[in-house]
């Protein structure tokens, strides 16, 4: 998800929802969050997010032309797509 920046509205941070946590779990781009690990566009980000996720537990299933386009079923928007592999250097909780 996209949120714009407060202070500039030629930038806009990309925040990845985690659709199972809650707002403190989201991860932005900002150097706030690099500083602080916590930012308003977790909050923002998490008030935009109309709850779809492609897990398919909600009422809203998304149609072959929808994910060959990356659009969201409820509301339109743009869908995104992420994964990150483990680096060697990565905690994993045991």
């Amino acid at each position: 998800m996209h949120v714009p920046s407060q202070t500039d509205p030629d930038i806009r941070y990309t925040v990845l929802v985690c659709p199972f946590g809650t707002t403190d779990e989201n991860i932005c781009e900002c150097t706030g969050y690099e500083y602080r690990g916590a930012c308003n566009h977790q909050v923002i980000a998490m008030q935009l997010w109309c709850g779809w996720t492609e897990m398919g537990i909600q009422a809203h299933q998304q149609t072959r032309a929808q994910r060959a386009t990356m659009v969201c079923p409820s509301c339109g928007e743009d869908t995104e797509w992420a994964l990150r592999p483990l680096r060697e250097d990565d905690q994993l909780d045991a």
